[in-house]
């Protein structure tokens, strides 16, 4: 199906993907045992905070 199949016009005009085609990922509740694993390999600083969020499959937020 192409993309153009999956988008539907607003009434402002511009075009709007439907809502079957968007998915939405539970949000998860991380254990402490995982937060301090990702924190300790932050620290280390082997890797790049892109490549830890990969390896994690988290997204990293600097706060």
């Amino acid at each position: 199906m192409p993309i153009s199949d999956n988008l539907l016009p607003n009434k402002h005009g511009k075009c709007l993907f439907l809502e079957s085609t968007m998915t939405r990922r539970k949000r998860r509740n991380h254990s402490a045992e995982f937060k301090v694993k990702v924190a300790l390999a932050a620290i280390k600083g082997d890797h790049t905070l892109a490549e830890l969020s990969t390896q994690f499959d988290c997204e990293i937020w600097l706060s």
